[in-house]
């Protein structure tokens, strides 16, 4: 899947909401917080996101085997990821 990078490559909050209905945007929340924080962020996606944003989980898209945490995945385990999260190539995608 080839990268697009928007112009800007930065959106402000009222790009996004004027353009939310749009539906080639795909808005991911990849909230994460430190193990020592004690938060959920599955839970707190549940109780409040931007509309319409999907929940990208960090660790389960990061590659396995490097032993390492939060690793980028390979260019194929990413794409997978993004597929099935209902993202293709003709999606804008603002991460947050």
């Amino acid at each position: 899947m080839p990268l697009r990078i928007p112009d800007p490559p930065f959106v402000n909050t009222k790009w996004l909401s004027e353009r939310l209905q749009n539906p080639n945007i795909a808005v991911l929340d990849a909230s994460w917080y430190l193990p020592a924080d004690n938060r959920n962020t599955q839970a707190e996606f549940e109780q409040q996101h931007i509309p319409g944003a999907r929940f990208f989980d960090i660790d389960s898209i990061a590659d396995p085997s490097s032993g390492l945490p939060h690793t980028l995945p390979t260019p194929d385990r990413f794409s997978e990821a993004l597929q099935s999260l209902g993202i293709t190539e003709g999606h804008t995608v603002v991460v947050y």
